[in-house]
């Protein structure tokens, strides 16, 4: 078998595991985004936070923890890279609750959030990507 096909070999099989990690992820609610209700509108309320996950590489625990944290009252979504340096980010309303109540929720007390950077945002975005 050449190089080139087996890089091919190769490329299509990563792409393939990925296609259905992330299709997974998405089936079980990953990323859930909560209902209008369910948060503020009131622009001033929301929230975004970008950070980075340590303690943890496995695929599995990093999606647990995007799931613990997007189960916190108050938060509207969440994502969490599976790729790394394991970026997160999480979309929450000020008013309902913190970051440190959102951290906590983590059961897995390995797991520590780096380089966590919290800004205000006008409106709920319809995609996130942690950064």
């Amino acid at each position: 078998m050449s190089y080139l096909r087996r890089y091919t070999v190769v490329f299509v099989i990563m792409a393939l595991t990925h296609t259905a990690l992330a299709w997974s992820a998405r089936l079980a609610g990953a990323e859930t985004i909560k209902t209008q209700q369910e948060v503020a509108q009131s622009p001033h309320e929301l929230k975004r936070a970008d950070f980075r996950v340590t303690g943890t590489s496995c695929a599995s625990c990093l999606h647990h923890i995007a799931r613990e944290i997007n189960a916190t009252p108050g938060v509207i979504k969440t994502d969490v890279s599976i790729f790394y340096p394991y970026h997160g980010v999480v979309i929450y309303s000020g008013e309902k609750t913190s970051l440190k109540k959102i951290f906590e929720s983590v059961t897995d007390k390995s797991v520590k959030f780096a380089d966590v950077k919290d800004s205000d945002i006008a409106e709920i975005p319809s995609v996130i990507i942690p950064k």
